[in-house]
């Protein structure tokens, strides 16, 4: 069974396991020893000898827009993105928002600056807890990348015409209504651990759960009714790290089986549901998830859409 599918290609140790910089997976304390202890100690202390900390240069992104344009469209980016933005210097082009791979306590955050030239080019950096040494934790240089790329989109996106402002407040209103509104909404990304997780899309929930959980959780359909599928919650390293709030790590969220996922997809691209659907952790609602850009939905949808298409 592929990746997202109910299983999630690991090719060692459980689906919850963590990284233990270099201790073999399942080792205890007693066994391990003293050099063991003493490794585990030195890997809490000194993250850069880990491999968590690595030589980052400045990202910049070439805007091709006048510096008054460029900066409005960073202000319109960080807005869409939701970014809380604890800087907000038109006059000097400077910007400083709070990463969203921050911790919870006020030590242990961290920031991405972003300073536009007068030439509207834009050059970003991080700041605070997770910027060692000179060194910058691969969880926030992986974030400050995604956020330049969308810069980079933004900045190079057609101005919007009358016709494509009226589909974005259309698409806007249709959110707003099949959501669960004050949820936080799942995220999608692919594995920093590829070797140890597979390459495909997981689908991400910002929420506090454990990986035994999964017998608790029901996906709540548009249409109020549960889904028949199976799910399954996976946390580890290298996995659903770019906007996880939760210090001990997010879970992705598996789906399966195949005939389940097959008939799901059917129901969504006939209509009868939208693609919105609701976590429900023992019946509470926990979290909102975009069933079209699950990786275990994806195919499926894209073949039946393609099949109702050719019977038309």
């Amino acid at each position: 069974m592929a990746p997202g599918r109910g299983e999630w290609g690991r090719t060692g140790g459980d689906a919850g396991g963590v990284s233990t910089c270099g201790l073999g997976a399942g080792r205890t304390p007693s066994r391990a020893g003293s050099g063991a202890l003493t490794s585990l100690l030195l890997c809490s202390t000194l993250l850069l000898s880990c491999g968590r900390y690595i030589v980052s240069e400045p990202r910049q992104v070439a805007s091709g827009q006048p510096a008054e344009t460029a900066v409005a469209t960073t202000q319109r980016v960080l807005g869409d993105q939701r970014y809380e933005v604890l800087e907000d210097d038109v006059a000097n082009r400077r910007f400083r928002v709070v990463a969203k791979v921050s911790g919870r306590g006020d030590d242990q955050k961290s920031f991405i600056v972003i300073v536009l030239d007068a030439q509207g080019n834009a050059v970003l950096t991080g700041e605070g807890h997770l910027v060692q040494e000179g060194k910058v934790h691969r969880n926030l240089d992986r974030e400050i990348r995604r956020l330049a790329k969308l810069l980079d989109r933004g900045y190079h996106r057609p101005p919007p015409t009358e016709e494509t402002a009226v589909a974005e407040e259309t698409d806007d209103a249709a959110a707003t209504e099949t959501s669960e509104p004050g949820l936080p909404s799942s995220w999608v990304e692919v594995s920093s651990a590829p070797q140890q997780w597979g390459t495909g899309e997981f689908t991400c929930l910002p929420v506090d759960l454990q990986e035994g959980a999964a017998s608790e959780l029901t996906l709540q359909l548009s249409d109020g009714q549960s889904a028949a599928v199976t799910i399954t919650l996976a946390r580890g390293e290298g996995l659903c790290e770019t906007h996880c709030p939760i210090d001990k790590g997010c879970v992705a969220l598996g789906l399966g089986d195949d005939a389940q996922v097959d008939a799901l997809a059917k129901r969504i691209a006939g209509g009868s549901v939208t693609s919105s659907a609701t976590v429900l952790h023992s019946s509470n609602p926990v979290a909102s998830v975009a069933l079209d850009q699950h990786g275990s939905l994806k195919e499926p949808l894209a073949r039946a859409k393609a099949k109702l298409t050719s019977a038309e």
